[in-house]
């Protein structure tokens, strides 16, 4: 499965491309997302970039890709998305220790939904739930069949064309209605992280690291 699955990941990233390098952030025309997509342009072609990075293989057109995100930076060194993006967006973001890291496992391990997921936790809470367990814990049986066990429910995520929604199944209450949401590669790029944890997406890391930059602390 691990072949098929990467195979139409990627294609659907492929059908994404933009003649400037960028990515669109869904397949369904003028669709922003709920996410990452919605708050910048950049968000798409980053996360497409690390997903082809972490397989280990090259993005179709990387001097594009990178002309493009080169674009959009700042004076001052940070990036951001041209003034007519429709999203909000922050330029304030920090990165923290994790204190008392035992206790944050055992929350997390404590919050497992029945059916996998850490989908109390919003939209990208699969991922948080399966990367803290993966950062914070020894990796050991349980907390591998833990991780495991949020891939399968980010498998009930997949769309028809190839891509990812955010929800299959028990979305928070205030987000009930985003279970029929078009796919969007902002879902994609964090449930193909909780897949490469997982093990059933390759990955050209070493199994004690095997992520590159996934999630927000790129």
């Amino acid at each position: 499965m691990s072949s098929d699955l990467l195979t139409s990941i990627l294609d659907h990233l492929a059908s994404l491309e933009q003649p400037d390098g960028g990515y669109l952030p869904a397949a369904t025309p003028g669709y922003f997302g709920i996410a990452d997509g919605l708050s910048s342009d950049i968000a798409p072609a980053v996360y497409a970039a690390e997903i082809f990075q972490t397989v280990g293989l090259d993005l179709p057109h990387p001097d594009r890709t990178a002309a493009f995100i080169q674009a959009r930076q700042t004076p001052e060194g940070f990036f951001r998305p041209p003034p007519e993006w429709p999203g909000q967006w922050t330029e304030a973001g920090k990165l923290h220790g994790t204190p008392l890291g035992d206790c944050i496992l055992a929350r997390f391990m404590a919050l497992q939904q029945p059916n996998g997921s850490w989908s109390l936790g919003g939209m990208h809470g699969n991922f948080d739930g399966a990367v803290a367990v993966r950062v914070l814990s020894d990796n050991s049986q349980s907390y591998r069949a833990a991780v495991e066990r949020a891939a399968e429910y980010a498998l009930t995520c997949r769309t028809d064309d190839g891509g990812f929604r955010h929800f299959g199944t028990d979305p928070p209450a205030d987000l009930a209605d985003h279970v029929g949401y078009p796919s969007e590669v902002d879902a994609l790029f964090f449930h193909a992280a909780a897949l490469v944890l997982a093990g059933l997406l390759p990955n050209r890391l070493d199994p004690a690291n095997n992520w590159i930059g996934w999630g927000h602390s790129l």
